[in-house]
């Protein structure tokens, strides 16, 4: 009996230390490495700068648990492509890593071949740097399976979209400030092939085309969101300007 109790006592021990060694933020880490890309692998589809795009409000939003229309980047992104039928998993939390898994129907253009919509499947990976005047950069990574279309299963899409920090103009670095100048966008892909087929070269081009498309839609997104930021704060400084 005592050899028994001593057994469930040692399993319960290792079972707890296995337990605390698996941290949760570093599995989030690991998880978004594994889909990462090296940036020379990737396609450039823009590189742009937003002036008035606040970094701290925009990564705050997208690491929020609420989304919607509205709510964040990527949530008004999925609406400028009218999608249709969006779901958001759980959100899961790590130290500097977010996960949220998002599905949706978008339309596609219409193309010979194509059917009108197609279910997006995106696991997006959130990550955030952090200096003393709040976010450097922000780094939205998605791993793409869309269904509904003709060989779709043949590959995925990795997307990857970075915000840095643009340093306001006079050169203010508190934090108050920093997030004024706005931030440089640059977003990125590559179509990861699971097995070749004969067309692949047909939608490599497809998909730059798609990426190009949905590129202007996205910074349309972000001057708006930027422009709407800089409404309040536009119209207090008017106020407090026109005051005796």
């Amino acid at each position: 009996w005592r050899c028994l109790k001593a057994l469930q006592a040692e399993g319960a021990g290792a079972g707890a230390a296995e337990a605390e060694a698996e941290d949760p933020a570093d599995d989030l880490t690991s998880q978004m490495q594994a889909v990462d890309l090296p940036d020379d692998e990737l396609i450039t589809v823009f590189r742009e700068e937003i002036p008035g795009l606040q970094l701290c409000k925009e990564a705050d939003a997208l690491i929020s648990h609420s989304w919607g229309v509205g709510s964040n980047i990527m949530a008004d992104f999925l609406e400028a492509q009218n999608a249709v039928e969006v779901s958001y998993g759980p959100f899961k939390d790590g130290k500097d890593v977010h996960l949220r898994e998002v599905r949706a129907w978008v339309p596609l253009p219409p193309r010979p071949m194509l059917p009108k919509y197609a279910k997006y499947n995106g696991r997006l990976f959130i990550q955030c740097e952090r200096d003393d005047s709040g976010v450097s950069s922000l780094v939205v990574l998605a791993a793409v399976q869309t269904t509904g279309l003709p060989l779709m299963d043949s590959f995925s899409i990795v997307e990857k979209t970075r915000f840095v920090r643009m340093p306001k103009g006079d050169g203010s670095t508190s934090p108050e400030r920093a997030d004024l100048g706005g931030g440089v966008v640059t977003r990125a892909f590559k179509v990861v092939w699971h097995h070749d087929i004969w067309l692949k070269s047909f939608i490599n081009s497809g998909a730059l085309l798609r990426q190009q498309e949905v590129g202007v839609m996205l910074v349309d997104v972000l001057r708006r969101r930027a422009a709407a930021a800089a409404g309040p704060a536009s119209a207090t400084a008017a106020r407090v300007a026109g005051e005796p």
